[in-house]
């Protein structure tokens, strides 16, 4: 089939849910993506002055967790991957076993 479409009206989706088009011109893609928040549920200092992480996010997608010392370094690809992953069904734990080599840091979770 050759051709193209002046316009198309894509269905109202459930809460937390939105089209993606994003690929539609580069290979006629359209998707279905979470729009749910990425959370910080926890931030707990470990004995030894590192830090333990917990987040989550809708099950199935994909994450980086990224650190930082400088709250304001842009983009956030500059700042450090500490971890990549996808989220299942319970919230992540993240052991950050170099903080303590930091005056302060920042962390970031971000859907690549």
């Amino acid at each position: 089939y050759a051709g193209s479409f002046n316009a198309f009206v894509l269905p109202a989706l459930a809460t937390n849910l939105t089209w993606d088009i994003s690929k539609l011109a580069v290979n006629g893609a359209i998707t279905v993506v979470s729009n749910a928040p990425l959370l910080f549920s926890s931030v707990v200092p470990l004995a030894d002055g590192n830090f333990r992480l917990t987040f989550s996010g809708t099950a199935g997608q994909d994450y980086e967790l990224r650190a930082s010392t400088n709250l304001s370094l842009m983009p956030v690809t500059l700042w450090d991957l500490l971890a990549t992953g996808t989220f299942g069904n319970v919230p992540v734990l993240f052991d950050d076993l170099t903080a303590t080599n930091h005056p302060q840091r920042f962390y970031l979770i971000r859907i690549p």
